[in-house]
């Protein structure tokens, strides 16, 4: 750096650890608390909406899978045990946000819209996904790991050039992670 550019700001390390306490809002027993700074603002059909994305997610995983033992799928990953985070997170998003997905999130495409068979042409290999990434604002399903990520921060870095107040969510794994 030269010396008339401006020096980085000190950030404590500390400020960027998560809390002690983790935060629950369910608890042992599935019962739903309140806690400071977490606002609770769904209604009763919200509850029953997101619980039926989460079966039919589930649904849906359970017959691809089976597809794929009988040779009509290549290849199929599934989201057992996924649908709570890719439900709620597609919930949470309004209808200008867009979803980079990686290759597991049909919970997530199931809320945007998105039907299941179009997505299953991919594991197929019958076409590249059957859907229109433009009306559901989420993106064709990515198989190399980590390339989604790239895809959304591009998209996003896009949308603020342009003024565009939207989120841009990438759902990716541990596979991801450790590259």
């Amino acid at each position: 750096m030269s010396p008339s550019s401006p020096q980085p700001s000190a950030v404590d390390p500390a400020t960027l650890l998560p809390p002690a306490e983790p935060v629950q809002l369910l608890d042992d027993e599935g019962v739903l608390h309140e806690v400071d700074g977490y606002p609770i603002d769904l209604k009763d059909e919200d509850f029953r909406t997101l619980y039926r994305y989460m079966v039919l997610a589930r649904r849906v995983d359970k017959q691809a899978i089976n597809l794929q033992r009988q040779g009509q799928l290549g290849v199929y990953a599934s989201l057992l045990g996924q649908e709570a985070a890719q439900v709620g997170g597609a919930y949470a998003l309004t209808e200008r946000d867009w979803v980079f997905p990686s290759y597991r999130e049909m919970g997530a495409a199931l809320v945007r819209g998105v039907d299941p068979s179009s997505i299953l042409h991919l594991f197929r290999g019958t076409w590249l996904s059957n859907h229109d990434p433009l009306a559901t604002r989420f993106g064709l399903l990515s198989i190399p790991i980590g390339t989604q990520a790239l895809h959304a921060a591009g998209f996003a870095m896009a949308a603020k050039f342009d003024g565009n107040d939207i989120v841009v969510m990438s759902y990716f794994g541990d596979g991801a992670t450790s590259r």
